[in-house]
C-alpha cells in the first residue's frame, strides 16, 4: 500500500496517481467499492486500484491475440 500518491481533494474525490512514473490516472469516490482497472499511456503498465481499501497493483498488459487490433482476454 502506497498512500503517498493518494490526495484527497476538497471534493470528496480521490486522484489516482500511476506508482511507477506520478502521472494523474482518474478520480474515484472515496465511497466506490469495486476495482479500477486504468492503463498508464506513460509507464504502459495497467494499474488496478481498489478505492475502499486504497491498494494498487500494476500489471503487464497482455498482448493483442487477434489480427483485428482486439484484445481477448
Amino acid at each position: 500500500m502506497n498512500n503517498q500518491n493518494i490526495n484527497i481533494v476538497p471534493t470528496g474525490k480521490q486522484s489516482v496517481m500511476c506508482p511507477r512514473c506520478g502521472k494523474l490516472l482518474t478520480w474515484v469516490d472515496e465511497s466506490d467499492k469495486k476495482h479500477h482497472k486504468v492503463m498508464c499511456t506513460h509507464c504502459r503498465k495497467w494499474i488496478w486500484f481498489w478505492a475502499g481499501t486504497q491498494e494498487f497493483q500494476i500489471k503487464e498488459v497482455p498482448q493483442r491475440t487477434s489480427a483485428s487490433g482486439m484484445r481477448l482476454y
